[in-house]
């Protein structure tokens, strides 16, 4: 179990620029724009499912000069034509390619086309001469399902090995164990052991870390360990890179830096602090697996502000309250749907941080609500379990959210 584990979070653990919807936009268009060369195209045009639609609508794009959305993210991506940056396919975006992306725009049109699908979908069909282009995403937003070039298929300009669609079993969750004290602390120490896993966790850390000391523009509290401003300033479109954890930036912040900050204030060593960061995003990265890395949930609540509870209790060596402050924690808070990404996700991720704190600190006070209340299950597992029936309601926000937002353009 433990090296299946590994394996998963080392997929888990990706590095981008900007929000990871558009980049994952951006990036199936580069792909297209690699075989075609970058020429300007005749014809662009887009299916994308709803979900990644919503997020990619208000996020900023880094380097695109304040531009949003689906069409901007897939014309800068298309004409960088460096697939080989993966998420961080913005970081090829220079004035020259602002200024051609602004000229073409204004002349031709992207068609767009928002459709229903169960998971992360991005097709574009992109026409440049006598020469077309097919590029397809499915699952996850690494994970290239189609490409070719005249019908032709084409292989991808890098290597793809572990980049697979996310399965929707979860044969490791371990049920009845799911969260005792001793499991998880046996799985951190195996887990740790792991050098490669260890490494890219590392310089996450270090990276996160410097986007939390970068929001300090924006907001300069330390009640949220300086999550809020981090999390603004990637959804404002700032070009600061940040390691995400199960497909979302945010959730990496969330899950990242409060353990991290913590364990600095209180003196712990850098193996600990390691540890609880450990914990803390495959607390997420578990969580994300029963509600789909792009949801009609916020992740970063519900998954990621709960990794950061574990790896906070982790660090205070109480583990043993960890079900009773989530049960505080999840009862205050959920409930909160996700209507894409945007500034306003660092309210969010702040309240999620801020009411984690808030949880922890009324256990200490014994106070700790019943699990016999509302959809509370029996025990963390069995909470999860009960979340999820909400799904295919929140999915029905979807809907209107699209609406909504198309009705602003």
């Amino acid at each position: 179990m433990g090296h299946s584990l590994a394996s998963l979070l080392r997929q888990a653990y990706q590095f981008t620029s900007g929000c990871t919807e558009p980049a994952a936009i951006g990036l199936n268009a580069a792909i297209a724009g690699f075989y075609l060369s970058g020429a300007l195209p005749e014809s662009f045009e887009i299916e994308i499912d709803l979900l990644t639609y919503k997020n990619a609508y208000n996020a900023g794009i880094p380097n695109g000069e304040g531009e949003h959305g689906t069409v901007w993210a897939a014309l800068y991506g298309y004409l960088t034509a460096r697939p080989q940056l993966k998420l961080e396919i913005f970081n090829g975006v220079d004035n020259d390619i602002v200024l051609k992306a602004k000229s073409f725009l204004d002349n031709h049109e992207i068609r767009v086309k928002v459709l229903e699908k169960e998971s992360l979908y991005i097709r574009t069909t992109i026409r440049a001469g006598s020469s077309e282009a097919v590029v397809e995403t499915r699952g996850s937003h690494l994970n290239i399902t189609e490409s070719r070039l005249n019908g032709i298929a084409k292989p991808l300009p890098w290597r793809q090995e572990e980049e697979k669609e996310e399965k929707k079993s979860d044969p490791f969750y371990p049920d009845e164990v799911y969260f005792h004290e001793e499991y998880w602390i046996e799985m951190v120490e195996k887990l740790s052991r792991d050098l490669t896993l260890m490494a890219k966790l590392r310089k996450g850390m270090e990276i996160n870390l410097k986007a939390a000391s970068y929001g300090k523009r924006y907001d300069t509290s330390t009640d949220d360990f300086g999550v809020a401003g981090a999390v603004y300033a990637r959804m404002h479109g700032d070009t600061i890179p940040v390691m995400s954890v199960s497909g979302s930036g945010n959730k990496g912040l969330i899950s990242i830096i409060p353990p991290a900050q913590y364990g600095a204030k209180k003196g712990a060593s850098q193996e600990e602090v390691e540890k609880s960061v450990l914990l803390s995003t495959l607390v997420t990265m578990l969580i994300t697996y029963k509600f789909g890395s792009v949801s009609s949930i916020c992740g970063g609540v519900y998954g990621a502000g709960t990794g950061a509870m574990a790896g906070l209790l982790y660090l205070d060596k109480s583990l043993d309250r960890f079900f009773d402050a989530f049960r505080n924690y999840i009862s205050s808070i959920c409930g909160i749907f996700c209507d894409g990404a945007k500034g306003s996700c660092a309210l969010k991720a702040s309240a999620a941080v801020l009411m984690v704190r808030r949880s922890i600190d009324l256990v200490g006070k014994g106070f700790s609500v019943d699990a016999k209340d509302g959809f509370l299950g029996e025990n963390f597992y069995g909470t999860l379990e009960n979340l999820v029936r909400y799904n295919e309601h929140f999915a029905r926000f979807d809907k209107s959210t699209v609406e909504i937002l198309q009705s602003k353009s």
